[in-house]
């Protein structure tokens, strides 16, 4: 008997609507920046940060003011790595310390999630509507709101990771995209294991976006796990739906080394390279030793 289904997956990389699926994602990433950035600078606690953002944005400013560190003793809170507070201290360093100058930075990158849950969705699903449906659930839901009009860490590990998922689906789509060309030549059985897949750009990238996450907060590590394991099924789910003869074998030969190396070596170098400033300027503030 027949299977009823293909022996392998349908060519099926992306969605074909590109130009409807980027106006749709604009429109709503624009409803998304209106309601991040509309009377951002309120509430204030008489012009000074309100909440938590009493720890971050005084960080945040010393390491824009103090050549990149944070040597106040009054601070009793240095306690997360440096990348999320030179995130704010970019929006201080634009407007200034005030609620715009703090929080701008959170706003961004809140107006920028939407866009990428918008385009994430619509990859996966192969639906720009759904995608659009995505987005603007992420809008009205509160607790990005509220994160995204804050001068807070948590927006940027929310971004960093969002960000670094993106980058592994789009990674799906063209490893699925290459064992298919390889198909089609009639290679796919020159070996047991399968074609070897090359450098892969996004999830280089989405390694060094793992890194940016650790060096926000020391949460992010548990997303380097998740990511690998992830990234991992993906590639053997792709050599089982092309027939490679053993599949597993490759994916352990093949496939778990560079994963390895881009999605636990690179976060690691990236998160230690986020304290280059801190180390840098400590070196030169400290006083020579006389002779």
């Amino acid at each position: 008997m027949r299977s009823p289904g293909p022996l392998v997956p349908d060519p099926d990389f992306g969605p074909t609507d590109r130009l409807r699926g980027w106006i749709v994602t604009a429109f709503v990433t624009a409803i998304a920046a209106i309601t991040r950035f509309t009377m951002l600078a309120y509430p204030t606690d008489a012009g000074t940060p309100v909440f938590d953002e009493k720890h971050y944005v005084p960080q945040g400013w010393q390491v824009l003011t103090g050549g990149g560190i944070e040597d106040n003793p009054g601070y009793g809170l240095v306690v997360h790595p440096p990348i999320g507070k030179q995130m704010i201290a970019i929006g201080e360093a634009l407007f200034g310390y005030n609620g715009w100058g703090w929080r701008f930075s959170s706003a961004l990158v809140g107006t920028l999630m939407v866009l990428l849950i918008i385009r994430i969705v619509r990859r996966m699903t192969r639906s720009t509507l759904i995608g659009a449906i995505a987005g603007i659930l992420l809008i009205v839901d509160g607790v990005t709101f509220v994160s995204s009009r804050l001068g807070m860490l948590d927006i940027f590990l929310a971004f960093f990771v969002l960000a670094a998922l993106g980058c592994l689906v789009v990674d799906r789509d063209q490893v699925r995209e290459r064992m298919a060309k390889v198909y089609e030549e009639g290679r796919i059985g020159d070996s047991a294991w399968g074609p070897r897949l090359g450098f892969r750009w996004w999830r280089f990238g989405a390694g060094i976006l793992l890194g940016l996450a650790c060096g926000t907060k020391w949460s992010g590590m548990y997303f380097i796990l998740f990511f690998g394991l992830l990234s991992v099924a993906f590639d053997l789910s792709a050599r089982r739906a092309y027939r490679v003869q053993r599949p597993w074998v490759g994916t352990a030969v093949r496939d778990i080394g560079p994963a390895l190396y881009a999605l636990v070596i690179i976060p690691l170098g990236v998160y230690l390279a986020s304290y280059w400033g801190l180390v840098h300027q400590r070196d030169r503030r400290r006083p020579s030793r006389r002779r």
